[in-house]
């Protein structure tokens, strides 16, 4: 078993570790969709250690950023599941600047509960 401490847990209690994360989909003002894609699609995190999908992005038909979808739980210093998250949880992208539109970048909403 891993020396390092728990980072997340998924929802049937597998844990992933600090050094076991998957590497981060980019999320930066204007994440990047699949450069090989056309239209609405996804962008998968994949965990290696565990063989199942640790984070998604979806982006529209014109490669915006709708909402990352996670599906493991952060955890607290004390190895504790965070109370302020649930499993799954989407998190909208909202543009920076309504009156600019796409061109203002985005940023990444809180976390809430999955809804189609």
């Amino acid at each position: 078993m891993p020396s390092d401490p728990i980072y997340s847990q998924y929802a049937d209690g597998t844990p992933v570790y600090r050094n076991q994360r998957p590497p981060r989909l980019p999320a930066t003002s204007r994440p990047s969709p699949d450069p090989e894609a056309s239209g609405a699609h996804m962008r998968l995190r994949w965990d290696e250690y565990n063989k199942r999908i640790y984070q998604a992005r979806e982006f529209d038909a014109e490669g915006n950023p709708v909402r990352d979808i996670d599906f493991t739980i952060p955890m607290d210093s004390f190895g504790k599941p965070r109370k302020d998250h649930c499993i799954p949880e989407q998190h909208r992208w909202k543009v920076n600047n309504p009156e600019v539109g796409a061109r203002s970048g985005f940023k990444r909403s809180k976390g809430e509960p999955l809804e189609d």
